[in-house]
């Protein structure tokens, strides 16, 4: 017989097996909170002071309804009396203007009203305006100059009683010529006299040969920066190391002088340039800018206004000293007082003391790129460097937990701390700062700065750089490039308004460059042939145009586009 079987298939659960892996890792987690900078909200309201209504109207209303073909025979008289007498005079029959000056100021608009309808409209396709008869050639309109005999004793004037223009400025209105005079070609300290003169050429009365203003100096004036925003303040620097202020407005236009100070410049001031204050709210008015300080020693010094125009040049609220390693790039040859001797300086890096050798650098010119990122610096022995201001603390606004440290280091100090005092604490090293307030703390008590029962005792500025402390904590030297130097004395620097990476570099040796920032070789050398170029300017409207001022006394415009073009 035949066996047959059964399968009987059951179903049934079975559990999970969880196998742990031999090379994953659990990866441990921290927690952790941000917080950002506190957001400044500002409100503001503003209000008109006055209010003017103002009406116009047609001819008499009976023109409307004369006859179709007076009408047009009076419109196909415009095309020959638009430009004739008729319409000059006959537009005033029906009004007299208040005064001479305002019909003279109608009739000299009309011109510019007719050569905005002949290109924008079509009403006027068969009239042709006038050729101007202006040259292609600049015209001379003033020779402005001024007797310095008048303002000076023989004993502070140069041989000859005259004094040589070192720089000249333009308002921020437009109406104000400002000049720098002073004689620069001495060695040792200058015992000759300088003046800030200004010239309003719209003011009343305006002469050529009486300047508006004087300001007279007990030493030369090497350079003038007057303020982008506000009219009456005018920035100057001395051949002595003195950076001056002056507010026009006032009486006593001198607001203040910096102090010859061993943290402070100690040479002569080579170029002021006003800058943007980072620190500054929106609606700080003028102190939305600190004015930058440049001189032959190699400092450069930042002056805020924010703390008010009297107390603006009692001390920098931060600064850089400037330095070339040895074996740097040069033109060939020695660089005069730069290779005098090396200055051996000590620059902290985190707990560390590391000695460097640095050249110091006699700087001559400076330049601030778009946006405030870099710096340019060109140098007496023609060294051209690259500074890189974007990481340096001691130009940065504040952050809040640094603002708060600083509070909690002083809040036990037996003085009153002045509010560009912390700020300026604030701005330095953290790992510095202690021993900082310490040297402060060493210099009150050793000064004798005592107060009273009452009121304690005020760190300004003056004290704080008035103690012995390392030049690197509130003066650090920055991260710099050096781009191809010049064969003589770097004369002027400008970087391009519209190009952050471009710039344009002269020098004494006669060449004009321009420079790209991210590399070390020149773009291209325009070579005026001219001599000397002691001056270059970026158009401030046209990215492709620059100026300048050579040696035999001729102003050289460049238009790079036309050239590119073949033109």
């Amino acid at each position: 017989g035949s066996h047959s079987s059964r399968v009987r298939l059951v179903a049934t659960e079975v559990s999970g097996l969880d196998v742990a892996s031999s090379w994953i890792r659990p990866q441990p987690t921290v927690p952790m909170e941000v917080q950002t900078d506190d957001i400044y909200v500002y409100d503001a309201d503003s209000q008109t002071v006055t209010r003017a209504e103002a009406g116009t109207q047609t001819g008499a209303a009976d023109a409307a309804t004369d006859a179709d073909g007076k009408a047009e025979e009076e419109d196909s008289k415009l095309g020959d009396d638009i430009d004739g007498p008729g319409c000059r005079d006959d537009a005033f029959e029906a009004w007299a203007p208040p005064s001479r000056d305002a019909e003279d100021a109608i009739l000299s608009a009309a011109q510019r009203v007719l050569d905005a309808l002949v290109e924008n409209s079509e009403a006027l396709l068969g009239y042709q305006t006038a050729p101007s008869s202006g040259s292609e050639n600049a015209a001379q309109l003033h020779l402005l100059t001024w007797n310095p005999t008048k303002h000076f004793a023989a004993d502070l004037l140069p041989p000859g009683g005259k004094l040589t223009a070192t720089a000249v400025d333009w308002s921020a209105t437009g109406s104000t010529v400002v000049a720098a005079f002073g004689e620069v070609d001495v060695s040792g300290w200058c015992n000759t006299g300088g003046a800030v003169v200004l010239w309003n050429l719209f003011a009343r009365g305006f002469r050529a040969g009486e300047p508006t203003l004087v300001l007279d100096h007990s030493s030369a004036i090497t350079c003038v920066a007057c303020h982008p925003t506000a009219p009456a303040l005018i920035a100057a620097g001395s051949f002595n190391g003195e950076v001056l202020l002056y507010d026009t407005s006032r009486e006593e236009p001198l607001v203040g002088a910096s102090p010859i100070h061993e943290r402070f410049h100690r040479e002569a001031i080579s170029a002021v340039q006003w800058v943007r204050d980072e620190a500054a709210g929106p609606n700080a008015g003028a102190a939305q800018y600190q004015l930058a300080s440049l001189s032959r020693d190699g400092r450069v010094l930042f002056w805020p206004l924010r703390f008010g125009l009297e107390g603006a040049l009692s001390g920098p609220i931060a600064g850089l000293r400037l330095g070339r390693k040895p074996g740097g790039r040069r033109a060939g040859g020695r660089d005069g007082d730069e290779d005098a001797k090396y200055e051996e300086e000590k620059v902290s890096r985190r707990g560390s003391d590391r000695t460097e050798k640095r050249q110091p650098l006699g700087a001559m010119a400076m330049s601030f790129s778009r946006g405030q990122y870099d710096m340019l610096v060109g140098s007496e022995g023609g060294a051209v460097q690259r500074l890189y201001l974007s990481e340096l603390r001691q130009l940065q606004r504040p952050s809040q937990g640094d603002a708060q440290a600083t509070r909690d280091l002083v809040k036990h100090s037996q003085s009153r701390w002045a509010r560009p005092v912390l700020e300026l604490l604030a701005r330095a090293d953290p790992d510095g700062r202690s021993d900082l307030v310490r040297a402060v703390e060493k210099r009150m008590k050793q000064g004798g700065h005592h107060g009273s029962a009452d009121v304690l005792p005020l760190v300004t500025l003056e004290v704080v750089y008035g103690a012995t402390l390392d030049a690197a904590l509130l003066q650090p030297q920055p991260k710099s490039f050096d781009l191809e130097p010049l064969a003589g004395l770097c004369t002027s620097l400008h970087s391009s308004p519209f190009l952050r990476n471009l710039a344009a570099v002269a020098g004494s040796d006669g060449s004009l460059r321009l420079q790209s920032l991210l590399q070390a070789r020149a773009l291209t050398d325009l070579h005026p042939n001219r001599g000397a170029v002691h001056a270059v300017r970026w158009s401030r409207v046209r990215p492709l145009v620059l100026a300048a001022g050579c040696g035999d006394g001729a102003t050289v415009l460049f238009d790079l586009g036309a050239m590119a073009g073949g033109a």
